[in-house]
């Protein structure tokens, strides 16, 4: 009877072993599937963390250019700005020529006119007003030199005057050069703010990702330490079992109520096991 129980507790102990063998293999595959799955998830997380370094330095280097327009664009406002007070002076002058010139025209003509009307009567009259050659003859030329002034007056008016529409048609072309550029200007400021926005966004979203990523892993991590507790608590256990095995091994040969108790203790290492 000795024997029998020799031989079954040293196939319990066998039985054991055998479980605690392929339990181990099961926990340690499945330790080294989340290892190299935690592996693979890094890898790819570095991945990520990489595009989106390149990502915030293209995000950075377009906030650059923009930053960069938007002060040309603020520049060129400021000059618009002066030529357009240019313009208005310049426009200013013209009209106050226009009307200097109007003035004497007007005095021009009605000179002309009064001296059309006298036509003859005018010589006739310096002729008989005159006390001698002379007066005859300075009366005649200053007739001439004021009509002449007049002409003169006039053209310098007119000269004036287009030299000031010159003037602001130049200041008027200049301003027009300005609106181009920086209606460019902006334009081009524009497609860097969309283009700075996706980047942003592309920013974003890594960062999600990036997150997702290190909450799988960290999850993964959790579970290998679960694995990795319960095998030393598995360990432990089958520590416990083979020591009190081995004790009720050395205790098979009592009395029959040691064999009983040999039978209740086998039931309850298979229950466990």
């Amino acid at each position: 009877m000795k024997k029998v129980i020799i031989k079954m507790l040293g196939m319990v102990i066998i039985a054991v072993v055998l479980m605690q063998s392929v339990t181990m293999a099961t926990t340690n595959e499945t330790v080294e599937k989340n290892n190299d799955k935690i592996d693979q998830l890094k890898e790819h997380q570095s991945e990520v963390q990489e595009e989106k370094t390149t990502t915030q330095e293209e995000v950075e280097n377009l906030n650059a250019q923009i930053s960069d327009y938007q002060s040309q664009i603020n520049d060129l406002d400021s000059k618009i700005n002066e030529l357009n007070t240019k313009i208005e002076e310049a426009q200013k002058k013209l009209e106050e020529a226009q009307v200097e010139y109007d003035e004497n025209q007007k005095l021009a003509e009605e000179r002309l006119v009064i001296m059309q009307e006298s036509g003859d009567t005018s010589y006739l009259d310096f002729i008989l007003s005159a006390d001698s050659v002379t007066d005859l003859i300075s009366s005649y030329y200053l007739a001439s030199e004021l009509a002449e002034a007049d002409t003169e007056l006039l053209d310098g008016l007119e000269k004036e005057k287009q030299e000031v529409e010159n003037a602001k048609k130049e200041l008027e072309a200049s301003k027009q050069e300005l609106d181009n550029s920086k209606t460019t200007k902006e334009s081009v400021s524009a497609q860097l703010e969309v283009a700075r926005n996706e980047k942003s966004k592309k920013v974003t979203e890594l960062s999600e990702e990036e997150q997702d990523l290190q909450e799988e892993i960290d999850q993964l991590e959790r579970d290998n330490q679960q694995i990795l507790n319960e095998i030393r608590i598995a360990q432990e256990k089958y520590k416990a079992q083979l020591e009190a095995l081995k004790n009720q091994s050395n205790n098979s040969g009592g009395t029959h109520s040691g064999r009983n108790n040999n039978r209740v203790w086998l039931r309850n290492i298979y229950s466990t096991t």
